[in-house]
């Protein structure tokens, strides 16, 4: 990877620092600011004209899915008519690529390949917009763009610039290891095109030097964002946490800080279903939720009421301040007004949840922030008796249950707002909806004991199938090990390490061998996920996919294809 760093290193900067730097206020004053100059002066490319613009869309998205937008604008890409490679943000929120710089991306690589190379550009450009460092262009001729970089650009800049665009590409799921061995040329090439504006930056020595050490950095600590992901999604938050918080000084974004909210949010939910207290089950909160957690024993009822406990406070306390935080980073991210809505309903500070919802709503009808506007407002009703609010509250749900007869969150909110508000024949109507689209698991429980019916038998789990390598204590996998590359992670409260080789990927922590990460190919359809193992216990969406959860091992969905399995120990 050595060898193609300073390549690297040229084009991330061609493609946006080469041109002149000015603060915001300064480049807003430029009509190049707006993508409407760049539309009039160069012409839009459309997917019917070049097929590579969909696929550039693409990429696009789903950087934008893992990127900050703190700047309050949500980024867009604008492909326009024009003969050099150039890619550029600019401060309206749009990201200029040029027709010659896709092509080039695409030209005589796999489509793969093409897809990680914009995404390095593309993701340079994201880091700019999100740090409002925008770059624009002083005068445009018949020879081309005469550009210019005055004082107020750094290296600084730019070097932030490479480092935060090489973690989206990363996030996002490129394959750089893929991309930089055969990229030379390219990036040699697209740099090429500025060379007049390369002289202010430091010699290829040093930006291999400095870029190789980074990048060393990004990649040894995106195992820790990968694996504390993956650990939520498992159920061990308290793991999860060692390894999100070891990340976040890398890239303190709402990404993560949301990842550390939702591990504090389980670990309230399994405060209270410890203690004994139905909270957790009152209603339906469209968040992620580890129904692991709320299907346990409640065993240790005590005296304290349960959502005035310190276990279940600090834990909300903490997942409310790292939500907040993130709001504030980013005041269009969706999820996020969604899951601190829920974490408020759950709190019962219902006139918070409320005030969240609402202003999450005016961005965007989102459902899931309908679905927590009505449970907010039915909760605030019920508790200060407010005439009326609680019944307008239950017929915003009605609809939308109505909206979409088959989701299983609105139809279960619906049965539960009728049987509090002691509508007998409407609830059991309610609850058997209910049933018949989603018959097991904690909820279903709570719905087959509504209607005083017998619990279900507990089903024998299909055998998972066996890890390709075994967990628990490493020692006696020291050798099937030792042909894979072994790399520290460095947490506060774990000795930890992480595997990688062969389309394989390990998690250990302190000796044992906790979860194991095996590429499929070929990738298993949908339909024969199911026919094998049945039902999932958990669904977990994420910006990138689907993970399915299962006893012992979970899939990583694609559209309709598993292409990653993770093996652990339930």
């Amino acid at each position: 990877m050595s060898a193609s760093t300073p390549a690297l290193r040229a084009v991330l900067l061609a493609a946006g620092a080469l041109a002149a730097a000015a603060g915001p206020a300064a480049a807003a004053d430029s009509p190049k600011a707006y993508a409407r100059w760049w539309v009039e002066t160069y012409g839009v490319i459309e997917p019917s004209e070049q097929p590579l613009v969909d696929r550039a869309r693409d990429v696009f998205v789903r950087l934008r899915a893992v990127a900050d937008t703190s700047a309050g604008i949500s980024p867009r890409l604008l492909v326009v008519r024009f003969s050099e490679p150039l890619a550029y943000a600019i401060p309206d929120g749009t990201v200029v690529l040029s027709s010659a710089g896709l092509a080039l991306a695409y030209g005589g690589v796999t489509p793969a390949i093409g897809d990680g190379r914009l995404a390095l550009v593309l993701g340079h450009e994201l880091a700019h917009g999100a740090k409002e460092d925008f770059y624009l262009f002083f005068a445009a001729g018949p020879r081309g763009l005469t550009l210019r970089r005055p004082a107020g650009a750094t290296l600084d800049q730019e070097q932030k610039a490479d480092v935060v665009g090489l973690v989206y590409a990363l996030q996002a799921g490129y394959d750089i290891d893929e991309v930089l061995p055969q990229a030379q040329r390219f990036l040699e090439r697209w740099a090429g095109s500025h060379r007049g504006a390369t002289s202010t930056h430091p010699t290829p020595r040093t930006r291999q030097r400095v870029l190789s050490s980074r990048l060393k950095a990004v990649r040894d600590s995106l195992d820790l964002f990968r694996f504390g992901l993956r650990l939520y999604q498992l159920g061990r938050h308290a793991d999860a946490i060692d390894l999100l918080e070891a990340f976040r000084p890398l890239l303190p974004s709402r990404e993560v800080l949301g990842a550390i909210a939702l591990c504090h949010y389980q670990l309230a939910l399994q405060a209270l279903a410890e203690c004994g207290d139905e909270t957790a089950l009152r209603f339906r909160l469209p968040t992620r939720l580890d129904t692991e957690t709320l299907a346990r024993r409640r065993t240790m009822r005590g005296s304290m009421p349960c959502a005035e406990s310190e276990a279940f406070r600090s834990h909300a306390r903490e997942a409310a301040d790292q939500l907040r935080l993130a709001l504030k980073q980013d005041p269009a991210h969706l999820p996020t007004y969604v899951n601190l809505s829920s974490l408020y309903i759950l709190m019962g500070e219902e006139a918070q949840a409320m005030d969240v919802a609402d202003r999450g709503l005016k961005r965007t009808a989102d459902r899931a922030l309908r679905l927590n506007q009505s449970l907010a407002r039915f909760a605030y009703g019920e508790a200060t008796r407010i005439e009326g609010l609680a019944d307008e509250a239950l017929e915003q749900m009605r609809a939308l249950a109505d909206e979409a007869p088959a989701d299983p969150v609105a139809a279960y909110n619906l049965a539960a707002m009728q049987s509090e508000k002691t509508r007998p024949a409407q609830a059991r109507e309610g609850w058997e909806r209910f049933l018949r689209l989603e018959p097991d698991g904690p909820y279903a429980a709570v719905a087959r004991t509504r209607l005083q019916l017998a619990p279900l038998p507990a089903r024998s789990p299909a055998a998972p199938p066996a890890s390709p390598l075994p967990l628990g204590d490493v020692r006696p996998s020291a050798t099937v090990l030792r042909g894979l590359q072994r790399l520290p992670l460095s947490t506060s409260n774990a000795k930890a390490a992480v595997y990688h080789g062969d389309g394989l990927a390990a998690l250990e922590l302190n000796g044992g061998l906790e979860v194991v990460e095996e590429e499929l190919v070929p990738a298993l359809p949908l339909a024969t996920v199911a026919e094998r193992w049945g039902r999932p216990r958990d669904r977990i969406e994420t910006t990138l996919g689907t993970t399915l959860v299962f006893d012992g091992f979970a899939l990583d969905l694609v559209g309709d294809l598993a292409v990653r399995r993770a093996y652990f120990t339930p």
